[in-house]
């Protein structure tokens, strides 16, 4: 499933993509963004992300295991910046 949002990092290294449409509101079906893909792609809180994400359990939000862009760019121009 394709997912975006405004990414909110936390303290601990990963975050989760906040959708506009809610108000940037905590909702259940925000995406969980991990650690490795922050670190990997040098992620800054308040970014725009887009990708795909996998839901990995039933009772779990989906996960991003791809990006396919970084503030309406691809990921390989945004770790440049």
């Amino acid at each position: 499933m394709e997912v975006s949002g405004v990414l909110e990092l936390l303290p601990k290294g990963y975050g989760f993509l906040r959708a506009p449409g809610q108000g940037y509101a905590q909702q259940r079906s925000d995406a969980y963004v991990p650690q490795r893909l922050a670190d990997k792609y040098k992620l800054r809180a308040g970014s725009l992300v887009s990708g795909r994400a996998q839901r990995v359990r039933d009772s779990e939000g989906p996960r991003l295991v791809e990006i396919s862009e970084i503030d309406r760019r691809a990921p390989e121009d945004s770790r440049s910046a």
